[in-house]
Parts: structure tokens; C-alpha cells; sequence
């Protein structure tokens, strides 16, 4: 991590204090959804050294290591390294902000950062985001370097080296990887055969290796489990679940039938399923069949989007959840306290998405930052209109602050044009609300 210079340890220390105090309310055991899953699995690995499970393969490792090491301790262990790992990544997000926009700009990033709640939610759960930020954020950071002209070329090796990492953290950076090589040429803007071959080099020294990383277990992987992909199964398995009639998002399914709403109400009227022939044999979960559905059933398809789009930029959040899934003990906690995080909790999405419009009409990113962080945002998108989880943002959450910070430095007279594409985002995020309105009025009836 680059070394924070004064102004930015503080930040530093709030982030690990905030994750910390979430930890320490959280209920002994309160394990949720994929958490026990990815325990079970690294249990299993610490005891036999093997692991072929559905997922990618690090974040079971440094789980099961911890296990190994620590023993029954290797839980609390691996919670407490993860507060480290969103340090260092906090350290990133505002270098990385600082380089752009200048040093009060990193401040702010920090700060936005360190305080987010919903990230600090995430830092102390038993889950791969975390990690993946860590890997992800330094290695887009040091590809901004180069695209800036700051650092030689050669750099791009070391963040390939991070990508590969990550994508043996999360399977969702096999897309990013494909649009970040993408989004080389487009940001070096190559002009002549000299900036051409630089673009080439770079974007071969960044794909290879993180190929080179990943192509050992993806080899491993092809012999035991040939139908799935090179670094884990939920890639094809999230495109199944999420074109598959009536499924619904787990985040969703403690609070019931009441979470989508009256049967008469928007929410529902979208996920509405047709009665037809399609849709049979959809269910059934066959892949080719649940492809079909796209062909066949195009509106309900695109009436599902819609759903999927709202639950991603829905106020629901791992911040919330926590509460209404119990894994945050109420006893010892007052209930000032709790309302005021369960406030921040809604308050902090809704924010940095209405701050994140304004941006758009007011920062002038450089180039060599707006690209990539672009990319990183159209597959946070792209996975997200599949199957939708309020975690699953989190890839675009780092990327989205650094820009957002922009706005402590934005001096310069506004971009021109911008107008149009801030009033489709704002009206696509009102929309999205609407539609989320019902399932975070759930949440907050059961967390409160």
C-alpha cells in the first residue's frame, strides 16, 4: 500500500475502530447464508488440505489457514485480518483519489471510505468481498498509474499479478478482466505505432499474468469439475439462477412473502410469471432451457431486469441486513444506538448514489481513472441484472467514492453536456426505489 502520509491516518484508524465495534456486537455463531458455507468449507480444507467447492478457491484458503492455525480461534482471527484488509484498501482509495483530484480530495475519499457503512458491515462477515476489494482496488490503482503516463509499463505485471488474485477470489473478475483489457486501448488512446504497441504491451502484460496466476487451479479445476468455469462455478450458476422463473434474491427470503409486497402492487406485477410452455421448462433448470426463456419470453425477462436493477441500488445493504437477520445482538446495544445505525445504514447508499449524480454534471475525471472505473461498473451492472444482492455492488463501491471525491476539488467551470446522462441516472435509481420501496420497508419494520 502506499505509504499515507499524516493527514491520512486518521481515516485509517476510524475504518479498523468502525469495523472492530461492528464485530464486536455481532452474536457469537451468527452466521448468514454463504458465511457458514465458506466456514464449512474452509473447516474441511484445514482438516484434509483439499478443496474443489463451488466457489473460487482464496477465500477458502485464507479461511481454512486461519482455521488450521488458530484452531477454534482461526474464526475470530480471520475476522480481525479482514479489518486489516479494508484498511489497506482504504489506504488505496484515497491515494488513488489524491492522485486524480489532489490531497483534499484523498481525504475525503478516505473518510467516505472508512465510514461507509454497509462496507463496514462487510468487513468483519465471513465472506470473499473483502478480500476481492483488497486485490482489486491496488490493481486497477497501479493500471490508472500507467495509463496516466506515471509509472513505466512494466507496472501493469504487478496488477495483473493482483487481478489474478482477485479472480481467484470472486469468478465475477473474469468479466472485469475482459473489460479492463478493453479498457486499455481506450484509455492510452493509442496514436501511431509506437502508442499502439505500448497499448498492446500493456494490456498483454496485464492479462497474462493474471492468467499465469489463475491457470493452475483453473487446470486442476478443468479435470474435477469440467462444466463450470476456470476459476469457480458461480459465474454459470448465477446466469442459471438469475433467468430462471420466480427466483428471487436470498437477501430477501427472512423477510417472507411480505418483502415483495401486495400481490396487486409494482413490485409484484413485474415479477409476474407467465403460463406457458417456456416457462416449464425453464424451471427445470437446464441451462439451454433457461437461455431459451430470453427468446421466448422476452418481456417478462425484461420485466425481471427491472427487479434486479432496483434490488441493486436499493438502500438495503449488508448494514441492515445484519439487523433483521439477527446476526447484530439488540441485548446491550441501546436503542438509540440502533435506530442511528440502522438510520446510517439507509442513509449511507442513498447518499453516495445522489452524490454520485451530481458528480456526473460537476467532475471532470481524468481519462486514465474514468475508464477503468467504468469498466469495473458495467460488469458490477451486467452480473448485478442476473441475480442482485446488495453485497454484489461492492466491486463499484471504491471506484464510485474515488469519483464522488471529486466534488472537494471540482473548481473548474462544469463539464458540458453532462445533463442528460445525470437525469437518466437519477430517474433510473428514483425508479429503482420504487421498485425496492416494499422490501426495504420489510427490512426496516423487522429491524426496528
Amino acid at each position: 500500500m502506499p505509504r499515507p502520509t499524516s493527514h491520512v491516518w486518521t481515516p485509517l484508524l476510524v475504518c479498523a475502530l468502525l469495523r472492530v465495534a461492528l464485530g464486536s456486537i455481532a452474536r457469537s455463531g451468527g452466521l448468514w447464508g454463504d458465511e457458514a458455507a465458506y466456514l464449512r468449507h474452509a473447516i474441511a480444507y484445514a482438516e484434509t488440505g483439499l478443496y474443489v467447492g463451488h466457489w473460487p478457491p482464496l477465500y477458502v484458503w485464507f479461511l481454512g489457514t486461519c482455521v488450521r492455525l488458530f484452531g477454534d480461534h482461526g474464526e475470530g482471527v480471520a475476522r480481525l485480518l479482514q479489518v486489516g484488509m479494508a484498511v489497506w484498501t482504504c489506504g488505496w482509495v484515497g491515494w488513488m483519489a489524491g492522485r486524480a483530484f489532489g490531497r483534499r480530495a484523498g481525504l475525503c475519499a478516505s473518510w467516505m471510505f472508512a465510514l461507509y457503512l454497509p462496507l463496514a458491515a462487510l468487513g468483519h462477515r465471513l465472506l470473499s468481498e473483502t478480500l476481492y476489494l483488497a486485490l482489486l482496488v491496488p490493481a486497477v490503482a497501479l493500471l490508472v498509474e500507467v495509463f496516466a503516463g506515471r509509472v513505466w509499463m512494466a507496472w501493469a505485471a504487478p496488477a495483473g499479478v493482483l487481478f489474478g488474485l482477485a479472480l481467484l477470489t470472486r469468478d465475477v473478475g473474469l468479466p472485469t478482466l475482459g473489460a479492463l483489457v478493453v479498457a486499455i486501448p481506450i484509455a492510452l488512446r493509442p496514436r501511431g505505432a509506437d502508442a499502439l504497441r505500448r497499448a498492446g504491451l500493456v494490456a498483454a502484460a496485464f492479462a497474462l499474468w493474471a492468467a499465469a496466476v489463475v491457470t493452475p487451479w483453473s487446470v486442476e479445476r478443468g479435470r474435477l469439475r469440467p462444466d463450470e468455469g476456470p476459476s469457480g462455478g458461480t459465474a454459470v450458476a448465477n446466469l442459471r439462477q438469475g433467468l430462471t422463473p420466480g427466483h428471487d434474491s436470498f437477501e430477501l427470503r427472512r423477510l417472507g412473502p411480505r418483502a415483495n409486497g401486495p400481490p396487486d402492487g409494482l413490485r409484484m406485477r413485474l415479477l409476474e410469471v407467465p403460463d406457458s410452455d417456456a416457462v416449464r421448462r425453464a424451471r427445470g433448470g437446464n441451462l439451454a432451457d433457461v437461455l431459451a426463456l430470453v427468446r421466448d419470453e422476452p418481456t417478462y425477462v425484461a420485466r425481471v431486469r427491472v427487479v434486479r436493477w432496483a434490488d441493486l441500488v436499493s438502500p438495503l445493504s449488508p448494514a441492515l441486513t445484519g439487523w433483521y437477520s439477527r446476526i447484530y445482538a439488540r441485548d446491550g446495544v441501546p436503542d438509540t444506538l440502533r435506530w442511528l445505525l440502522i438510520a446510517l445504514a439507509v442513509a449511507c447508499p442513498v447518499g453516495l448514489a445522489t452524490a454520485a449524480t451530481v458528480a456526473i454534471l460537476r467532475v471532470r475525471a481524468p481519462r486514465a481513472l474514468l475508464v477503468p472505473s467504468l469498466a469495473v461498473f458495467a460488469v458490477t451492472v451486467a452480473t448485478g441484472l442476473l441475480v442482485a444482492q446488495s453485497r454484489f455492488r461492492a466491486p463499484a463501491l471504491p471506484f464510485a467514492i474515488v469519483l464522488v471525491s471529486g466534488l472537494a476539488a471540482a473548481r473548474a467551470p462544469a463539464p458540458q453536456g453532462r445533463a442528460p446522462w445525470a437525469i437518466a441516472f437519477g430517474a433510473s435509481l428514483v425508479g429503482g426505489w420504487a421498485v425496492a420501496f416494499r422490501p426495504l420497508e420489510a427490512a426496516l419494520l423487522e429491524s426496528w
